[in-house]
């Protein structure tokens, strides 16, 4: 093989590579990464389901508190959502699990492909932080996890979201503020309902 046939051949192989990198590159960034989806899990974390509820009534309950959930408050009707607690089937839920798919809401979709993960857990807890969110570790599954401390009146409780290329989750703890222990927590649910 000449020289000349030599360094077309290479020239070749690198903008064939260029092209690969491009392509996942522009896959990646457009979502269409791997696709999880979200169901309930029946425990997590020492936590038991209570009791499953759809949007209407998750939305009842959280009254006015329902518009701090921002932009996805307009997909409840779609989301997961369950009550959970460390007692049997009668045991008061102190736990609240929220989760969305991307696939299942035109809404979480369009907000998905505007913001990236960290802009998207920002704003999920902005509306409830009475601090700033903080970041920790995402486990696996990678995205962005974030916790915060929050009150409504005198109770006080610790929010928690995570959000990927494909689901979006989100904890909120009644009754206590602590955000390294529920950030641990958030993972062990979303390991249990992210599949």
């Amino acid at each position: 093989m000449s020289a000349t046939a030599t360094v077309v051949a290479i020239s070749a192989l690198v903008v064939a590579a260029l092209a690969v990198v491009a392509i996942v590159v522009l896959f990646r960034a457009s979502g269409r990464g791997p696709q999880h989806h979200i169901s309930l899990p029946d425990s997590a974390g020492g936590y038991r389901l209570v009791r499953t509820v759809d949007g209407q009534t998750a939305e009842a309950m959280l009254g006015s508190a329902a518009s701090s959930l921002g932009p996805i408050s307009s997909a409840l009707a779609v989301a997961k959502i369950g009550l959970y607690g460390t007692g049997g089937a009668d045991a008061l839920p102190t736990v609240i699990f929220l989760g969305f798919n991307r696939a299942d809401s035109a809404a979480i979709d369009a907000l998905m492909q505007r913001r990236s993960a960290d802009q998207v857990t920002g704003e999920l807890l902005d509306g409830t932080a009475s601090a700033p969110p903080r970041s920790f570790d995402t486990g696996p599954l990678g995205g962005s996890l974030k916790c915060a401390s929050a009150a409504r009146g005198a109770t006080s409780f610790t929010p928690c979201a995570w959000v990927d290329a494909s689901t979006i989750g989100l904890l909120l703890r009644v009754g206590t503020v602590d955000e390294g222990a529920m950030a641990d927590l958030t993972l062990s649910f979303r390991t249990a309902a992210e599949h």
